[in-house]
């Protein structure tokens, strides 16, 4: 970065000091303006109805782009940045991303948060986090985890916690009410601390079954970039099939099976062993740990693929499922290692050699005494 510049920015702070009877800058405050210089706040909301579009940046000054209340959304977060944080530029959504280009730009909406300088939750309708419609939509989830400060305002932007300058950063471990709120509505994630990456497929899933998108596909897509996910956005598909492909893409990159252990809601109709809806994962707070996780197996081959008609090829060990008069076999997923619980599915078998799946099963070791051999199957 050139000098110049950063003197400059220096001279304009020593000069506000000045002007306000403040005293000299100290070191801190010049390393402050200095690393602003370049840095961008962003914008996490909910949107009205009325935003700006990335065509309406280009005509700001005409009356009928002024008229929209999406103008005075931009105003209002202009004057609070320049109020509290300082920095130089602003990023919102609705204005930075180009509609025509959608697809290619949802890869990169986290980076564009985890990299901000702050990020300012717009709560539009209400003085809490939890009672806002912010805390129900889907983009906000993965925006809030991804910022590595965060200030929270009211709809007419008075700031909800006023003692600190971010009512949560990454920086410093310290909380707030405001940073209970935000726990609350992230679900079990781990704010502080939290990666993007398919270990935390089980975790978005919960906190996504309370909220909601516009599009219907936007449901999945709003996950891929905080799980790491590069696959390809393909608007008009539906959610289903979203979904679906989602689950086949954590499943083929990691040997973590406890997506596979969803209990409530309907199976995909694409695949019976995959999930159909977000709800279906509601119960697995209580999952236990990937390391706590013990599979009894002599050999066995942790991958799982799909073919081109949604049937998956899995290795698992079955076991005869005693007092049914079906062809129930009771597949070996894992076991506790704390409670020695098995986890598990009940399969019915299907002509051709297929299985369907039929419910989750819990049950006690004594319930399964012989070691079986590990073995493919397919299932529809």
């Amino acid at each position: 970065m050139p000098v110049w510049p950063i003197l400059q920015a220096v001279r304009e702070l020593v000069d506000v000091k000045r002007t306000q009877r403040s005293p000299t800058p100290t070191t801190q405050d010049i390393q402050e303006q200095i690393r602003l210089f370049g840095q961008y706040a962003i914008l996490s909301h909910r949107w009205d109805g009325e935003e700006l579009s990335f065509l309406d940046v280009a005509n700001l000054s005409d009356p009928r782009v002024q008229a929209k209340k999406g103008f005075r959304k931009l105003a209002g977060f202009k004057n609070i940045v320049k109020t509290h944080f300082g920095c130089r530029y602003l990023w919102v959504d609705s204005m930075c991303v180009d509609e025509t280009k959608r697809n290619a730009s949802i890869p990169l909406m986290f980076s564009w948060y985890r990299h901000a300088y702050v990020c300012v939750i717009y709560l539009s309708t209400a003085h809490g986090v939890s009672e806002d419609p912010w805390s129900t939509r889907g983009w906000t989830l993965q925006e809030c985890l991804a910022a590595s400060r965060v200030r929270c305002f009211t709809y007419d932007w008075n700031p909800i916690g006023r003692i600190f300058k971010f009512d949560v950063s990454r920086e410093f471990a310290r909380t707030s009410s405001v940073y209970d709120e935000i726990r609350d509505i992230t679900g079990d994630m781990n704010w502080w601390t939290f990666r993007p990456g398919v270990n935390q497929a089980i975790c978005l899933f919960c906190a996504m079954r309370r909220r909601r998108t516009k599009i219907p596909e936007d449901m999945v897509y709003c996950l891929f970039a905080a799980l790491d996910i590069d696959i390809p956005v393909e608007y008009g598909e539906g959610f289903d099939r979203a979904l679906y492909r989602l689950q086949v893409a954590i499943l083929s990159r990691t040997d973590d099976r406890r997506l596979l252990w969803w209990q409530d809601g309907t199976p995909s109709p694409y695949n019976s062993f995959l999930g159909g809806d977000f709800a279906c994962w509601a119960n697995l707070y209580w999952c236990p740990p990937l390391e706590n996780i013990y599979v009894k197996y002599f050999t066995f081959d942790p991958t799982i693929s799909f073919d081109c008609d949604g049937v998956m090829r899995i290795m698992v060990s079955l076991y005869p499922w005693r007092g049914t008069n079906y062809p129930f076999r009771f597949a070996l997923l894992g076991q506790n290692l704390f409670t020695d619980g098995y986890f598990g599915v009940l399969l019915r078998r299907l002509r051709g050699g297929l299985y369907r799946r039929v419910e989750y099963i819990k049950c006690e070791s004594w319930k399964i005494t012989l070691v079986k051999e590990p073995e493919w199957i397919y299932i529809r």
